[in-house]
């Protein structure tokens, strides 16, 4: 699968703005909770990419492709569960950074399995 990613970090007057595809790697098992419920745990690597960016500081915006040094891609370990209703239901993964000077972060989302 793959994901769209929104994120905005405002730091000390300074707001950071990214859209990140997100391509996640993971083998996964489900484990039925019922005839209507049931957990899908899941664990693996993730690839992402900053398709756009852009900082705001002063009230002067700079987008990423104008800016020399910026890292694009990075890849991380994601884990993560959903608890599904029918088929439908909440996500919550970790995803922690493999590089250097990468922090992890927490998604929160909807799970569809069809």
């Amino acid at each position: 699968g793959f994901g769209y990613l929104s994120t905005s970090v405002d730091m000390y007057g300074m707001k950071d703005q990214a859209t990140i595809l997100n391509i996640p790697l993971q083998l996964g098992y489900n484990l039925p909770l019922g005839g209507i419920c049931s957990l899908d745990i899941k664990t693996g690597p993730a690839l992402n990419y900053t398709v756009a960016g852009k900082v705001t500081s002063g009230g002067e915006e700079t987008k990423y492709k104008d800016i020399d040094g910026v890292k694009r891609f990075n890849a991380g370990w994601t884990i993560g569960a959903s608890l599904l209703f029918y088929g439908i239901g909440v996500t919550a993964e970790y995803e922690a950074g493999l590089g250097e000077n990468e922090s992890g972060f927490l998604k929160l989302g909807l799970a569809v399995r069809f």
